[in-house]
């Protein structure tokens, strides 16, 4: 105390603790005695909980940290500073930050840097400030919270027809650095990509579905939600073609007898998934016995009028067909030898629909 002054405030009166700092800033545990040295230092002895201390109290400096605001949104920018600016070196801390948050400020030893909450909760900053010969310890917050921030409505971009059961359809919406998105569907399932800015799905029954999104930005902030309206159509419509390296199906048999007709399953060799719609192939016959065709078509379906592959006697012929699956690939297709004598025949597969 200086003669004719007021006593000088010291410490928290409802915290306790060991911690350095000016003023009221500062917290003893359990002060004993006091005395002064002969350079006009405080002494104090502390009793605290882990051991015995003797604490110097030395004239402060004025120096105090400050904040522009003590509340605001995060992501929203704050300035931190002093007042009043007598020190020349400064050392700002983080001593109180939110679970998950990353922010530290613009710089640890400027006097005035700025800091960007990432994380809505309380952040406390300690500053230490000198002149060389003073120094303070003073603390300043901020209360970081989500509201008042904004997020864009997300845009899904969708196919806007898609076949009945159709797989691997993909949507999507604009990416963000920290940003995580919750997607939801109706009539269909999510099969991957849940949680970032695309996602695979598998439609569900013709009629129509519904893709919904809420972006979550790094700050916390919350979208509304993104939505896009898709028409499914029957099955077999709306297909997407999947090639695959060529392969030849297994399982096709013996030569085919005259007038014989061969129910094909295909499902689950090549690559083929049991799902698949259709087929895009190429048939060759080998060494017919007689002059005829082959007719291939769905199975389960009336044969068709049309030839798929004409032939005469003892030639080897093959031809590209398309082969329509609507009951998928474990059901299959059927082939009909349309001639008096036996034929060889081999598939060979470079695609499917589904």
């Amino acid at each position: 105390m200086a003669p004719g002054q007021p006593p000088a405030s010291c410490c928290r009166r409802t915290w306790w603790g060991s911690e350095d700092g000016t003023g009221s800033e500062a917290r003893f545990w359990l002060p004993r005695g006091i005395a002064v040295d002969p350079s006009g230092n405080l002494l104090v002895t502390d009793q605290d909980a882990a051991n015995h201390s003797i604490r110097i109290g030395r004239p402060a400096l004025a120096d105090a940290a400050t904040i522009d605001s003590p509340g605001g949104a995060v992501g929203a920018m704050r300035q931190l500073g002093t007042s009043p600016a007598t020190a020349n070196s400064w050392n700002w801390e983080v001593i109180r930050r939110p679970s998950g948050s990353t922010a530290v400020p613009s710089s640890t030893s400027a006097r005035n840097p700025t800091f960007t909450p990432d994380v809505a909760d309380l952040f406390v900053f300690r500053l230490t400030a000198s002149d060389g010969m003073k120094t303070s310890i003073t603390t300043v917050s901020i209360t970081a919270t989500t509201s008042g921030c904004s997020i864009a409505q997300p845009v899904v971009t969708a196919p806007a027809l898609v076949g009945e059961n159709s797989p691997n359809r993909t949507a999507s919406v604009a990416s963000h650095a920290g940003s995580t998105y919750a997607w939801s569907i109706t009539n269909g399932t999510i099969t991957a990509g849940q949680g970032t800015s695309q996602i695979t799905f598998r439609a569900g029954l013709q009629g129509t579905l519904t893709l919904s999104v809420v972006e979550t930005s790094a700050a916390g902030c919350v979208s509304a939600a993104g939505n896009a309206t898709v028409d499914v159509a029957p099955a077999g419509s709306a297909l997407l073609f999947y090639p695959l390296y060529p392969c030849r199906v297994p399982g096709v048999g013996p030569p085919l007898a005259a007038g014989e007709i061969r129910t094909i399953a295909p499902g689950g060799s090549c690559g083929i998934p049991a799902t698949a719609k259709g087929l895009a192939t190429n048939a060759t016959v080998l060494a017919p016995g007689a002059a005829g065709h082959l007719r291939f078509w769905a199975a389960g379906t009336a044969q068709p009028p049309t030839s798929t592959l004409n032939f005469s006697t003892g030639q080897t012929r093959a031809n590209n067909a398309l082969i329509s699956m609507p009951l998928g690939a474990s059901t299959g297709f059927s082939v009909a030898n349309n001639s008096t004598g036996t034929t060889g025949l081999i598939i060979d597969i470079s695609g499917y629909f589904e």
